[in-house]
């Protein structure tokens, strides 16, 4: 059912306050699918002449609302008085139907160089429904609407609408494909619609777009505020960029080790969960501290961010800090006992282990080491002195990707012996349930993700991604 029947059936409700809700919730919707994280506040006014029918504000940009006027007349002369009483507010005002076209240019040609001159939006329910329409994709088809919802400007009809949201596709194809061309041709196109603030922030999203990708960066054919993939530019895409596909976050990866991810100031950007899962196999570590931490309220399953010196990863009750070095962490480990022998065996089933440090019950440290991987189940020394009365495991080296990684049960740290440095993937998989029983299976299958997602986007090795990471950059 389309945006304009399900009003126009909330307008045949009985009942006029109940009719009036049922169109507001269907506006408030549609209004709200335009741009997921903004909030809309119904006024409980309902076509009012100076007061918005709802407001539009975006909890991350405190500085920002925009009020949204509904209009059961949509005739050029009623929206033209809208227009000089409203313009200084630079609303949004929504026909409850079609935009009159009766009189040769109708609003176009009324008011629609006023409204831009003023920044107000005029538009139709066919044209927000236009917008809504795409499904999120690599082309960035949530920018262009959520631009206009902040600062739109014009009339904008159905078919104007469909140009836009064309335009819009070739500018980030072209961006994407490093085409100068096709994103100079869409430029004057969307800049028409959009205030300053909103079409600055478009063209630095192509921007980064086009280098994140691999595009010369003096090649792209439009001024923009940002230089490209920067501290600041990065930071823009993982706080603001729509795109979920793995294949683009891949190609921004290229660029970013894990120091520079952890340097430039952000914590929890919305783009950083998609951002590791397409890395997770480039993003490198030497440390993992695993910290006890109660379930939340919302208990929405794991989540990532970016706090106390560390990528975090937290899942239903632990917290998993990595990072390049153990002295980058700025909390102390929790104090915990050794395993004792049979959790012990359980953890290490499947794993290669060369070393074993016990704590007899007399406190004494007995270190089990191996020439070559031995297995807990069955070793008959290990069983020996693990199944004595107060004995506990303290910490096993296991082999992961040809190195030596240390898991300390106590600290609950693990760590790569001298220089060894181990990516995410593995930290996460080999690591994390070494030191903490997954007993979640969300926390699980957060980590299956980070297996799936890196074997679905990534290329052969190239003989520069054979190179160990400790001397990649010198």
């Amino acid at each position: 059912m389309s945006l304009q029947t399900e009003i126009l059936d909330g307008l045949e409700v009985r009942g006029w306050d109940d009719s009036i809700a049922a169109v507001k919730h269907v506006v408030a919707n549609a209004l709200h699918r335009l741009d997921r994280s903004a909030e809309v506040k119904d006024t409980g006014y309902f076509n009012h002449s100076f007061v918005p029918d709802f407001v539009v504000t975006w909890p991350r940009e405190q500085d920002r609302t925009r009020d949204v006027f509904l209009r059961l007349d949509t005739s050029t002369a009623f929206l033209s008085g809208d227009l000089r009483y409203l313009a200084d507010t630079r609303p949004l005002l929504l026909g409850l139907g079609a935009l009159d076209a009766s009189d040769g240019d109708g609003v176009e040609g009324s008011i629609g160089a006023a409204s831009s001159d003023t920044r107000v939006m005029v538009t139709e329910p066919a044209a927000v429904e236009r917008f809504t329409e795409s499904p999120p994709s690599a082309n960035f088809t949530q920018v262009l609407p959520a631009a206009l919802l902040k600062g739109g400007r014009g009339v904008i009809r159905e078919a104007t609408a469909g140009g836009l949201a064309a335009a819009s596709e070739g500018f980030f194809s072209g961006a994407r494909t490093h085409e100068p061309l096709i994103v100079q041709e869409a430029v004057p196109i969307l800049s028409d619609h959009l205030d300053q603030r909103q079409s600055d922030r478009l063209l630095n999203f192509g921007r980064i777009v086009w280098e994140a990708t691999g595009g010369d960066p003096t090649a792209f054919p439009v001024p923009t505020d940002l230089g490209g993939v920067d501290d600041a530019g990065l930071r823009f895409l993982l706080d603001e960029a729509p795109s979920d596909d793995p294949g683009f976050w891949r190609s921004v990866g290229r660029l970013i080790t894990l120091e520079r991810l952890l340097s430039i100031g952000i914590r929890e950007a919305s783009n950083l969960a998609p951002f590791v899962r397409a890395n997770a196999d480039r993003l490198y570590a030497r440390a993992l501290l695993v910290k006890a931490s109660q379930r939340s309220l919302d208990d929405s399953g794991p989540s990532w961010a970016i706090e106390s010196g560390g990528l975090v990863l937290r899942g239903s009750d632990f917290i998993a800090y990595m990072a390049p070095r153990r002295d980058d962490l700025a909390m102390k480990p929790d104090e915990a006992r050794g395993l004792d022998f049979e959790a012990f065996r359980h953890r290490t089933s499947h794993e290669q282990v060369e070393t074993v440090t016990i704590v007899a019950g007399d406190a004494k440290t007995v270190t089990i080491r191996s020439e070559t991987m031995f297995d807990p189940a069955t070793d008959v020394v290990l069983a020996s002195v693990g199944e004595l009365p107060g004995t506990v495991i303290e910490r096993v080296g296991l082999i992961v990707a040809g190195k030596h990684l240390e898991c300390d049960f106590a600290s609950r740290v693990a760590s790569g012996h001298t220089n060894a440095v181990f990516d995410v993937e593995a930290l996460l998989e080999r690591g994390l349930p070494m030191l903490w029983p997954l007993s979640d299976d969300r926390d699980r299958a957060e980590i299956q993700e980070l297996r799936r997602v890196v074997a679905s986007v990534s290329l052969p090795p190239s003989l520069f991604d054979d190179l160990d990471p400790s001397i990649q950059g010198q």
